[in-house]
């Protein structure tokens, strides 16, 4: 009865038609979920990465805050205030932008509310106050605030729950990179579903469908199992069919789609890969190289080269099988030639047809010219930090063209992160140096300081001599006035003894002189000495308490130490810099001892932070032991114990 009905050719239609409807069903839904999880990926990079780079912006202008004001406070110069003038007007563009971002989050919503209320609290309690008895001179009042600690108690707090903030976001961003691998896996299960689906209904119509087609549809279906039992690996299957009709078309379609999939999965692969590959770097060259290796792998060039920008200024910094050839070009300006055109204009190029006499493509056997070059500038947040250029023996596909343009977006925030680091590193490495050279300015003056003591005890001791002479000398004219009445006789003996004691009154005055003009030299320099000396002894005090404050949380416990070392000591030297600079207790050689309660502890704990990484430099082991019956505490001056 069915026979009767419907035709070979009706049949074969009907057959055709319904594996075509399921294949259109299949490749609808395929693309819908492939772009639900494209949305998803964009959704994770954009907005999430935006979170947490608002979020280190509103912490480091808050920083930015704190070091103006507490620069402000200390050198009591104006100029110290405009970071924090500045940052104090930026912070709240920021958290706006970072609120609108969070809109879908009560919760950090309400995270970021605490935030601002500590933020503008830490301004009308410590910053704006601070500032006005700065203005007004009030020391006193000032040092009474600094006491009560309220400020570095806001301030954690504000460092608390920025840290909290982005914890919260990266286990959102965790979760929805859980829910999009989670969707990834029923895609495949889908599309194991629809393939399975096909196979069932090509069956069915090979199984109706009779005569000369049995073989093709035969052929088909087999094929259509394979692809379901490859568990996701289509790279290498494909349906192949001999005949002109219908069926043909079929597997035409669905190579296409399998195409389609295949091309899509390398993209997202070649994206977590090349990702994977910026992590764990701490200097822009390897980062580069890295870079530059990774995608010359994965998109099988011949050549590559990494620029990184200075100023107006491409510079090459990383290359792949770069072979000294002439035509390789160092650097560039900005503008200049393709490469710095692509920089100027911020738009990806692809050259085709290369002449003969560009870069050579060198090997064991010869040299060969590229036939596509492409040329994808690196951006963040709009501005160029680079350029990418890559040489190939084949022509670029598109699908390569947008994993580099997708990469480049990447590799930008990498850029900026280690720059971020570097910046960090170089910080911390000027303090110490300046930590050194200080020392070693101090050691010198010192000595000239003792010199100086020396010189001033000598005139000392010859004006205790001058004086003596003047006082004998006054003692023998006292005597001869007295005996002037008995020795008329002798006038002329006695004139010449006045005119020696006068030459002798003449020389105690031009030694008074001298005196007088050697202490005048001696304050003139210790004056100078004081400018040159407190100027970046006063840098390094506030460098050194920036690092030990840590805001940033960026330094481990020992490098902490190193800061607080560092900041110690430098106060000690600096209170030297002062009794040195006295000039009256340089001359009286008197100093006030100042006698108070000393922990021997204390005094142990100083000795062991200033001596203990010179020792590890020298490779000397270094203890420190108090006996047991040694008292708490002794009663001395703990100021000139610590100078012993």
């Amino acid at each position: 009865m069915f026979n009767t009905r419907f035709s070979i050719r009706s049949k074969i239609v009907l057959g055709y038609l319904v594996i075509i409807i399921c294949l259109g069903l299949s490749i609808f839904i395929l693309s819908d979920r492939i772009d639900s999880m494209d949305k998803e990926i964009k959704f994770i990079t954009n907005h999430d990465i935006e979170v947490h780079n608002l979020s280190n912006q509103i912490e480091k202008q808050v920083l930015d805050m704190v070091s103006g004001h507490r620069g402000y406070i200390i050198s009591g110069e104006e100029r110290y205030l405009d970071p924090y003038t500045m940052a104090k007007e930026m912070w709240v563009a920021d958290y706006k932008q970072l609120f609108q971002l969070v809109t879908d989050n009560p919760s950090q919503q309400t995270n970021l509310d605490a935030i601002k209320t500590n933020i503008e609290q830490w301004i009308e309690t410590m910053g704006e106050p601070i500032i006005a008895l700065k203005n007004e001179n009030k020391e006193q009042e000032i040092l009474s605030l600094y006491k009560a600690d309220t400020g570095k108690v806001i301030l954690d707090r504000i460092s608390s729950q920025l840290n909290d903030f982005r914890m919260i976001e990266k286990a959102l961003t965790q979760q929805r990179s859980d829910i999009l691998n989670q969707r990834n896996a029923d895609l495949k299960v889908v599309l194991f579903l629809i393939l399975l689906i096909v196979t069932v209904i090509s069956l069915v119509v090979s199984y109706v469908i009779s005569g000369t087609i049995v073989k093709s549809i035969k052929q088909v279906a087999k094929t259509i199992v394979d692809i379901a039992s490859a568990e996701g690996n289509l790279s290498a299957r494909r349906i192949v069919i001999t005949t002109r009709d219908e069926i043909q078309d079929l597997g035409e379609a669905t190579n296409q789609l399998l195409q389609s999939h295949e091309s899509q999965n390398w993209l997202q692969t070649g994206i977590a890969e090349v990702g994977t590959a910026f992590q764990g770097h701490s200097q822009i060259s390897e980062l580069a190289q890295s870079a530059i290796t990774k995608l010359a792998y994965l998109l099988n060039v011949s050549h590559g080269v990494f620029y990184r920008r200075s100023e107006d200024n491409l510079t090459m910094i990383a290359s792949f099988a770069a072979s000294g050839d002439v035509h390789s070009i160092a650097g560039f300006r900005i503008g200049e030639g393709i490469v710095g055109q692509a920089a100027l204009e911020k738009r990806t190029f692809l050259l085709h047809s290369v002449p003969e006499n560009h870069i050579k493509i060198t090997t064991g056997l010869g040299q060969s010219s590229p036939k596509s070059i492409l040329i994808v500038p690196i951006a963040f947040e709009g501005k160029i930090k680079g350029v990418i250029e890559l040489a190939s023996l084949e022509a670029f596909t598109p699908l390569q063209q947008q994993l580099v343009e997708q990469t480049s977006k990447t590799l930008g925030i990498a850029m900026n992160s280690v720059v971020t680091q570097m910046e960090v590193q170089r910080l911390l490495e000027d303090s110490q140096a300046l930590s050194e050279e200080l020392q070693a300015q101090t050691e010198e003056l010192q000595q000239q300081a003792e010199e100086l003591q020396a010189q001033s005890e000598e005139l000392i001791a010859q004006q205790d001599e001058l004086k003596a002479s003047n006082d004998s000398l006054k003692l023998s004219e006292e005597r001869l006035k007295r005996q002037q009445e008995q020795l008329l006789l002798s006038n002329q003996e006695t004139e010449e003894k006045n005119e020696q004691v006068e030459i002798q009154n003449a020389v105690l005055e031009k030694q008074k002189a001298e005196l007088i003009s050697a202490t005048r030299y001696k304050s003139e320099f210790l004056a100078n000495m004081s400018h040159e000396l407190r100027t970046p002894l006063n840098s390094l005090l506030i460098l050194s308490q920036l690092l030990a404050d840590n805001i940033e949380g960026n330094l481990h416990p020992k490098q902490i130490d190193f800061a607080k070392t560092i900041h110690t000591s430098g106060s000690d030297l600096l209170r030297l810099i002062d009794e040195i600079l006295d000039l009256s207790k340089v001359e009286s050689g008197q100093m006030i001892v100042e006698m108070e309660p000393v922990f021997l502890e204390e005094i142990k704990d100083s000795l062991w932070g200033v001596f203990q990484p010179m020792a590890n430099d020298k490779g000397i082991d270094f203890h420190i032991h108090l006996e047991q019956s040694l008292p708490e505490a002794i009663y001395t001056d703990g100021h000139r114990l610590r100078q012993t």
